[in-house]
């Protein structure tokens, strides 16, 4: 699948709620079941937030996309309450269910940068 886009509730603070809503769009059919992870990472590229479910809250496994459809897909990360007030990178992707092989994408990364978020207290 391809990620056409993404939005997100906001800045986001410390000890909150973030929601990001992910389009995919399907592009041949799936054979295998991938699992989509998305994650907040720090300076370091250590993921200090994260959550990884099946599509649309596990009812549209990719096994279920059709070719050209648009999947709407929505996450939602607690923020925990100790993370230093800086910048942080959120990357999304797609895994294998079966071995954790992360999808590679046609430039050769495994995720996607979707959007840098300054996180205040």
């Amino acid at each position: 699948g391809t990620v056409l886009g993404y939005e997100t509730n906001g800045k986001g603070a410390i000890g909150k709620v973030l929601a990001v809503t992910l389009y995919w769009r399907a592009e041949a059919d799936l054979s295998d079941s991938y699992k989509v992870f998305v994650h907040l990472l720090d300076q370091n590229g250590q993921v200090r937030a994260q959550v990884d479910a099946i599509p649309v809250n596990r009812t549209r496994p990719t096994t279920s996309w059709l070719p050209g459809e648009i999947v709407t897909d929505i996450y939602t990360i607690k923020l925990p309450t100790d993370l230093p007030a800086e910048q942080y990178r959120l990357v999304a992707g797609l895994y294998q269910e079966l071995d954790n092989i992360r999808l590679k994408l046609p430039n050769g990364n495994d995720h996607i940068e979707l959007t840098t978020i300054d996180l205040a207290p």
